[in-house]
């Protein structure tokens, strides 16, 4: 008795019926990440602030070869 009880409980779940109505649907599904992820851009543009901020600054010091020009450089970092 109790094992036909757990039979009835059980619920059968076709992935390949499942995958074609979310296919019959791929334009909502687009159209809602699409939505959400503009919102997530909004939302972290105007309500956060950033944290870290870092410049690089980078010289170029070329000097005449004799075969060819050779480049050497000097790199400025400022956290």
């Amino acid at each position: 008795m109790e094992t036909n009880q757990q039979n009835q409980d059980e619920i059968e779940i076709d992935l390949l019926e499942l995958l074609r109505v979310l296919w019959s649907k791929i334009g909502y599904v687009i159209l809602a990440a699409l939505a959400l992820g503009l919102l997530m851009v909004l939302v972290s543009k105007v309500f956060m602030k950033p944290q870290y901020e870092s410049t690089t600054k980078m010289y170029v010091l070329s000097k005449q070869d004799s075969s060819s020009t050779v480049g050497k450089f000097s790199f400025n970092q400022r956290l």
